[in-house]
């Protein structure tokens, strides 16, 4: 959920390969996210 980039607090996704089917690049657009609001 992109909802953890609000967060701002660590967190531990214990089996990234769940979203390898649903969403595969998730974790490329949770990064583009979390950089855009670091700015």
């Amino acid at each position: 959920c992109f909802a953890l980039a609000s967060l701002g607090a660590p967190v531990r996704i214990n089996d990234p390969d769940c979203v390898a089917k649903t969403f595969p690049d998730y974790f490329e657009k949770f990064s583009q996210i979390i950089h855009s609001e670091m700015k």
